[in-house]
């Protein structure tokens, strides 16, 4: 074998691996953005595809499906000035690839920081009473004050759940001795309430609570 013959086979074995380094597998619940030279190419659908080679395109791989973004519990003061630790759960969705690569650098973790000013705005406009009784305004207003800006990076907000409101020891405390006191001051009442009840089938309770039972046998 001559020394061009082996040329051609060298340059043939090379030029076959150029073309399948160009092969890409885009998963059912992926889309493939890609870059060619710098500027926006085609958007890849599910299968087996194929990008040009040597770094003229460049592949970005979205994840359709619904993820969790961890949202760290929060130290905020409400309307009525009580310091509150809340935690929230998030879902979020892309809803467009090419606006979720070509417009945020990161949009899980920018979607993430709008959450954090979101906490903030709306429980500090807000009382403790709000804040604990009706959590399902509170959702609508983080996911409301998060969509309207996220939206231009494509991103979608599934669900907002407030998944915890810790309130001061202090307060904690405070509540509950509150809670201790009121049983203690009702606990006469309710003392009082079931001697009342006790008496016409126990006339030993009668003096207790100036109730006399009658006896049906007797007679004017």
């Amino acid at each position: 074998m001559d020394s061009g013959s082996i040329a051609a086979i060298v340059a043939g074995s090379l030029a076959l691996v150029v073309l399948v380094s160009g092969l890409r597998v885009i998963k059912e619940y992926q889309r493939g953005v890609v870059l060619r030279l710098g500027r926006r190419g085609p958007l890849l659908a599910p299968g087996l595809r194929y990008i040009l080679p040597l770094g003229i395109d460049r592949l970005t791989r979205v994840d359709l499906r619904s993820s969790p973004l961890e949202i760290p519990a929060h130290d905020v003061i409400t309307h009525d000035g009580v310091p509150v630790r809340v935690s929230v759960v998030v879902h979020l969705q892309v809803l467009n690839p090419l606006l979720a690569v070509t417009r945020v650098v990161d949009y899980e973790r920018s979607t993430g920081q709008l959450f954090h000013a979101a906490i903030r705005d709306v429980v500090a406009a807000i009382g403790l009473r709000e804040l604990l009784l009706n959590q399902e305004a509170v959702r609508e207003a983080l996911a409301r004050f998060v969509a309207t800006r996220a939206e231009p990076w494509g991103i979608g907000v599934i669900s907002v759940d407030v998944e915890d409101v810790v309130l001061p020891e202090a307060m904690q405390r405070a509540m509950a001795r509150h809670v201790e006191l009121r049983g203690e001051l009702m606990q006469p009442f309710v003392d009082l309430h079931g001697r009342g009840i006790a008496a016409p089938h126990n006339p030993a309770a009668a003096p207790a609570t100036g109730v006399v039972p009658s006896d049906p046998d007797t007679r004017p």
